[in-house]
């Protein structure tokens, strides 16, 4: 079990050019949690200063939803950044490793999950599965809502290892249920499924 749960320990892959990054990409798009970019690298065999910049534009375009972060030395990219829809982040920054480690709990799901109501407030937190099951009850609907369209819940799964039901949720939006009731049954129900494959895991031979 250490094995195999080391084999799907969530990896960094590494690309060094605009070509490389979006083969990476296409490679693996079912299993992305999030893509990280500087904003100048080779692109076309000479160095493009804004390489990055349209990298995540195309990803962005395939994905609306995918967390990404761009990293730059330049602060006037903040701006340019956020029309793509990403996290912008110094590279002088002197807390530069508290900034990337917020991104990770916050957007790729590696802390507790935080519900949140579309106004910043906290609602309630799930360290994992089984205190997530037993709070969905309690969630009301806006947060909901707000979680569903950032498929939040899908990146939470993504980062421990649940792809099967991660890639499940990460395909439906909330348009596709009839109602938050709606939303709220499925994700019980898929919260369900994971628990009880967990159960079935730790049950000795």
């Amino acid at each position: 079990q250490r094995m195999v749960r080391r084999r799907l320990r969530p990896k960094v892959r590494l690309a060094t050019s605009d070509e490389e990054g979006w083969r990476l990409y296409e490679r693996y798009r079912s299993y992305v949690l999030c893509v990280i970019s500087d904003v100048q690298y080779p692109r076309a065999g000479s160095e493009d200063p804004e390489a990055g910049l349209r990298l995540l534009e195309i990803i962005r375009s395939t994905d609306p939803d995918l967390p990404l972060l761009l990293q730059s030395s330049r602060p006037d990219i903040e701006s340019q950044a956020a029309r793509t829809g990403a996290a912008f982040l110094w590279k002088h920054s002197p807390t530069i490793l508290q900034d990337i480690r917020g991104f990770m709990l916050e957007r790729l799901g590696f802390g507790d999950f935080v519900f949140r109501q579309p106004d910043g407030t906290v609602v309630a937190r799930a360290a994992d599965v089984a205190s997530m099951l037993a709070v969905v009850d309690d969630i009301p609907s806006d947060c909901l809502e707000y979680h569903g369209l950032r498929h939040d819940f899908a990146n939470w799964l993504m980062a421990r290892t649940e792809f099967d039901m991660a890639s499940e949720l990460r395909g439906l939006d909330v348009s596709d249920f009839l109602s938050m009731e709606h939303m709220r049954e499925h994700l019980r129900r898929s919260l369900g499924e994971v628990q009880s494959r967990k159960r079935l895991g730790q049950t000795p031979a």
